[in-house]
């Protein structure tokens, strides 16, 4: 990735929905509801490049989150060893540029 940085081919500060717009469809966790379905509203802005490097966007892993494997488990999502692409089309558990979350940020990268 950063070689392609270098190259002047991607920019860190782009949305990384240019380069898969599905990104653009995850939504943030809100909690959950009286039947413990999850309860969901839009981000306040796009995830950038730089935040799937830096694993500010949102992203987690389930092992890390039981709030990641509750939204999982509701919406019938791979676990991520099952190393597919729709085991990374999981919940934000924060807005993006908020704070520092371990996940599947590099995963959307590559």
């Amino acid at each position: 990735m950063m070689q392609l940085v270098e190259e002047g081919k991607i920019s860190l500060s782009d949305p990384a929905g240019k380069y898969v717009p599905e990104i653009d469809e995850l939504q943030v966790l809100d909690g959950f509801d009286d039947n413990d379905q999850p309860k969901t509203r839009p981000p306040r802005r796009k995830i950038t490049v730089n935040d799937l490097m830096l694993h500010t966007s949102g992203l987690c892993y389930e092992f890390f989150s039981a709030d990641d494997l509750k939204y999982r488990t509701a919406k019938k999502i791979p676990t991520i060893v099952s190393s597919t692409f729709a085991a990374i089309r999981t919940v934000l558990l924060h807005d993006p540029g908020e704070r520092w979350t371990y996940g599947v940020n590099i995963d959307w990268l590559g």
